[in-house]
């Protein structure tokens, strides 16, 4: 009987583990999934920072 009891405990926490370990999994692919969106952001927010600039460029270029 406590044979039993072992195996049953072991299957409990491997179990357990196997969840913890899908839960980590959807964690990362959503924070894989928020970094992409923050990158795309950054880069249309840089893209738009650059074409400012060179607005501002081309301006002080023409008061010269």
């Amino acid at each position: 009987m406590n044979l039993q009891n072992e195996h049953t405990k072991m299957r409990n926490d491997i179990t357990v583990a196997e969840n913890k370990i899908n839960d980590l999994k959807t964690r990362r692919d959503v924070l894989y999934t928020v970094i992409q969106e923050i990158l795309a952001e950054k880069r249309q927010i840089d893209k738009t920072g650059l074409e400012l600039q060179e607005s501002i460029d081309g301006r002080s270029m023409n008061e010269d």
